[in-house]
């Protein structure tokens, strides 16, 4: 029941942003006011990552995550979203609720620096397989708000089957790097 309630609570929350944000990568730049959304998102992003590194904190920490998150919910409708941000405002508005019980996982799909991705798995089990190329546990779910915007899916959870909302291509390699623990 937990985990049916948890996807509730995901589909609530993260959703929102589905219809409000846009996928950054796509932005047009070729108008004033394209260039100027897609420069501001540089521009956050380039800030989060210099505030975060003055408080020492990194990608394997539940903090940085909430601190990516905390910045990307306040960013307008209409502005461009980039999937480190689409992770942040999952861990943000999910990590610490105390009705969503399941455990969050950062992944790291390639290599984000260059046509990589993150995003979340939710209720994942500690011995369940985690490839790109197997289907998910069972009762895990993904939460990929990116993923959705980008794909144009009415929805950023993924369940019934579980499954991963973006092929990076060549290099799908999947890598656990932030957990939040599950909580009682």
């Amino acid at each position: 029941m937990a985990r049916l309630d948890d996807i509730a609570i995901a589909k609530t929350l993260c959703d929102y942003f589905v219809g409000r944000r846009v996928y950054g990568q796509g932005l047009a730049t070729n108008t004033q006011a394209g260039l100027a959304l897609y420069q501001r998102g540089g521009r956050l992003s380039t800030a989060l990552t210099l505030q975060n590194a003055a408080a020492q904190r990194t990608v394997n920490q539940q903090a940085f995550w909430e601190h990516i998150g905390a910045r990307q919910r306040r960013e307008p409708d209409g502005s461009g979203l980039w999937c480190d941000g689409s992770a942040g405002i999952i861990i943000s508005l999910l990590g610490q609720r105390s009705d969503f019980k399941s455990k969050l996982e950062v992944i790291k799909q390639g290599d984000p620096t260059v046509h990589g991705h993150w995003w979340v798995l939710a209720n994942r089990p500690n011995n369940a397989v985690l490839d790109f190329d197997t289907d998910l546990h069972q009762d895990s779910f993904v939460i990929d708000i990116w993923g959705a915007i980008r794909g144009n899916l009415p929805s950023s959870v993924a369940y019934n089957p579980s499954h991963i909302l973006y092929d990076c291509g060549q290099d799908n390699s999947l890598e656990i790097v932030c957990t939040v623990p599950a909580k009682p």
